[in-house]
């Protein structure tokens, strides 16, 4: 059994009972029952399967279900939080980590101008074995510490969740990397409020969603770099910090895209990320980071590896 066949089997033992006599229970029993599943074959399922339950079956959904969510993870975790609630119970922060992270959210409203980081997100914990998510999880990106629905309509755009095997990690490392993950994932979501709540990226739109996770990693790397050293960085600080980071490489060709010191970093950033994500559109999202720097587009397509 693969990460993808043990997903299908979590949803079958979960939601098939929900089907009834739906042919979609026939499909989804036989992929449970699949030696091997591809990731596409099980992201159809996943998509497909949520989509149906949310037009036939909202009684099964947290009270914050809205008919007009699109985001199956968000269905998901409202499924979750109605069914198995013990299992996404609130996340309580330490009042060190309170602290630090109320400080973070209002510096960064004053360095971005991104309003909603006026008001906290909500934070769930995902606890180990949680049912669906946690093989959601290990299915789609094991590496995944933390996400937020920050599109989705109603007060689910505010959930952000952070898994439990996460947080132990993050505590045990830096007293400091829980605050900053929490706060990359609020970023996310007051982004995607300040461009509108614009839907997800079309299926075959790999730059907005890359530019964006470029920005917030930017962002997120300033506010690390706050954290650690309690003032902001200079760009050649902020250069180092980079290089040591995931996607490091990327995120400098960025910088370099961006004018001056800390400050103004974080404001670029956050605007290009607004504009980005608001303009939801590759090539306008290639224009718009040509218009902001010395290389054209196609040199950043090049850059992008797209």
């Amino acid at each position: 059994m693969n990460r993808y066949t043990a997903l299908a089997a979590e949803l079958r033992d979960s939601l098939a009972p929900l089907l009834g006599d739906s042919p979609f229970r026939a499909e989804l029993e036989r992929a449970a029952g699949a030696r091997r599943l591809s990731r596409g074959r099980v992201l159809n399922l996943w998509n497909d399967l949520w989509t149906l339950l949310r037009d036939e079956r909202p009684d099964v959904f947290d009270g914050d279900f809205r008919g007009t969510l699109i985001d199956t993870q968000a269905l998901a975790y409202l499924y979750v939080r109605r069914q198995y609630s013990a299992y996404v119970p609130p996340l309580r922060l330490a009042a060190g980590e309170r602290r630090q992270l109320g400080e973070l959210r209002q510096r960064f409203r004053t360095l971005t101008g991104l309003a909603a980081l006026a008001r906290p997100a909500r934070l769930r914990l995902v606890r180990d074995g949680c049912p669906i998510l946690d093989a959601e999880r290990r299915a789609f990106c094991p590496s995944r510490a933390a996400m937020t629905f920050a599109w989705s309509p109603g007060p689910v755009r505010r959930v952000v969740l952070v898994y439990e095997s996460t947080v132990q990690a993050l505590r045990a490392d830096h007293d400091w990397w829980l605050v900053a993950i929490v706060l990359h994932e609020e970023l996310h979501s007051a982004v995607h409020l300040a461009a509108g709540c614009s839907p997800p990226y079309a299926d075959d739109d790999r730059v907005t969603p890359i530019v964006e996770e470029l920005c917030i990693s930017l962002l997120g790397n300033i506010a690390e770099l706050l954290l650690l050293d309690g003032r902001l960085p200079t760009r050649r600080r902020l250069r180092a910090w980079n290089e040591i980071s995931s996607q490091g490489e990327l995120l400098n060709q960025l910088l370099e895209a961006l004018p001056g010191d800390g400050e103004a970093v974080a404001g670029a950033a956050a605007a290009l990320a607004v504009g980005a994500v608001a303009a939801g559109d590759a090539d306008a999202v290639i224009e718009l980071l040509a218009a902001r720097s010395r290389r054209s587009g196609a040199s950043w397509g090049r850059l992008l590896d797209l």
